[in-house]
């Protein structure tokens, strides 16, 4: 009689079986899972793959590659080669392309292969070259900090002076005929000539 499965393997199982075979996660020696946790890093650069593969947590990941400076550096390594795949593909993809099918309808109206199409990737191309070949290929932006000849660049800031509101009330008075002020927003009424009394508006009275 067969022996069921514990949790943890069949969630290891699910993890392995898009990027390969199972990996066993444990075994004597209560480390073992490091190995496990390595071999899928290198396959796929997902920590929490990893743990599922190893049938750990995520903590007990972290705290073992603090703990432990092999772990740590073979951890990093490991991140590494993976990158190193991506980069392998992606250089593929845009070199030798990927074939997709295509398909056409039938009499029935029913969709039918009929061929292939082979698609290269001019953006996985323009990464690769900005990657490898950045003194080339890369964007550049040239700013100019200087003048003509090498000469600091000259900056005119002009100023605005403060309103001297008194003298544009001074100003529009003499313009419109307005009575002119005192300098302090109040009108100021000239003697009556030959001593006659003269008189204050009502609304110019304090």
């Amino acid at each position: 009689m067969k022996k069921a499965k514990a949790p943890k393997e069949q969630k290891a199982s699910a993890a392995t079986s898009a990027l390969g075979a199972p990996l066993r996660a444990r075994g004597r020696g209560g480390m073992k899972w490091h190995k496990v946790f390595i071999e899928m890093l290198r396959r796929a650069p997902n920590v929490r793959l990893a743990c599922e593969a190893a049938a750990i947590g995520r903590r007990t990941a972290y705290t073992h590659r603090e703990r432990y400076r092999a772990f740590k550096q073979a951890w990093d390594t490991a991140i590494e080669d993976s990158v190193d795949l991506l980069e392998a593909a992606a250089f593929q993809r845009a070199t030798q392309g990927t074939e997709e099918p295509v398909f056409m309808r039938d009499a029935d109206n029913k969709p039918i292969q009929v061929g292939t199409i082979r698609r290269y990737s001019d953006r996985m191309a323009e990464i690769l070259l900005k990657r490898f070949r950045p003194e080339k290929y890369r964007e550049r932006v040239d700013s100019q900090v200087s003048g003509p000849g090498g000469k600091p660049i000259e900056i005119e800031q002009k100023v605005n002076a403060p309103i001297d509101f008194n003298e544009l009330r001074q100003v529009a008075g003499e313009m419109f005929g307005f009575p002119q002020g005192n300098g302090h927003g109040q009108p100021v009424h000239s003697a009556p000539a030959n001593g006659e009394t003269g008189s204050v508006p009502e609304s110019d009275r304090p």
